[in-house]
């Protein structure tokens, strides 16, 4: 608990800095971040297990990390040292109580761009899909819930322009 309050005033204090994290930095970079810039929720970014001070990117380079998680040098100032942090990849979140998660990929139709943002069927019936957005979308999301016009949902079939009924 007391690594995770140091890490909220390091995030806030990074937050007035204005500083932000680049994924591609170079390690000889400082890096610092506010969760905005980085684009994550509170909840998938906490400390890892072994506090770990770092003045570069590559001080938290061999910290264990699962499957869809990193670890980058949090410093809210050049001039001060930083602490290791462990992050949820782009496109991955925790959507349970596991601190440890980023178990949800953001890409599928249970979860298209958030933890509780199912994909679902419509009149319709073409499939549900969890597609990137582009500029016609007008959305600030990543991904959204649309409809794959060649596919149908179970116990329906394509006659060339609709989904009907088996």
């Amino acid at each position: 608990m007391k690594t995770l309050k140091r890490f909220l005033f390091m995030l806030i204090l990074g937050s007035l800095s204005g500083c932000i994290l680049t994924e591609d930095a170079p390690n000889d970079r400082i890096i610092s971040a506010s969760a905005d810039a980085i684009g994550a929720d509170i909840a998938d970014i906490h400390s890892p297990d072994e506090e770990r001070s770092c003045t570069e990117l590559r001080d938290c380079d061999d910290l264990p990390v699962e499957q869809n998680q990193r670890a980058f040098c949090f410093r809210p100032n050049p001039n001060s040292e930083g602490s290791c942090i462990i992050q949820c990849k782009e496109g991955f979140r925790s959507c349970d109580d596991d601190i440890l998660g980023c178990e949800a990929d953001l890409k599928t139709i249970e979860t298209c761009n958030s933890c509780s943002n199912p994909c679902e069927t419509n009149s319709t019936n073409f499939a549900p899909i969890c597609r990137p957005t582009t500029e016609a979308d007008s959305s600030e999301n990543a991904y959204i819930c649309d409809f794959d016009t060649t596919q149908c949902v179970a116990g329906f079939e394509h006659d060339g322009s609709s989904c009907i009924e088996k």
